[in-house]
């Protein structure tokens, strides 16, 4: 199991709308005020399947390091 560095916090915002859905972004970034990196996540799934939740573990331990990160959802391929 890792040990956590640092404290971290994380926050979920509404980035965008496509007719009644809503794209969705979480950041999770150290406690603190910063400033930190940035790293944009997107999740897997070729394009097709998934959402922004599949990037959560990595980027809590991106946070734990001292990044901030952002778990993106987007809309899929047709």
């Amino acid at each position: 199991m890792a040990t956590r560095t640092q404290d971290i916090t994380s926050e979920d915002f509404t980035y965008l709308r496509h007719g009644d859905r809503e794209m969705k972004l979480r950041l999770f970034k150290p406690a603190g005020a910063g400033p930190f990196p940035l790293v944009v996540d997107l999740h897997p799934g070729a394009w097709n399947i998934g959402d922004y939740s599949g990037c959560f573990a990595r980027d809590e331990t991106l946070a734990e390091a001292g990044f901030a990160a952002a778990s993106v959802d987007f809309r899929h391929a047709a």
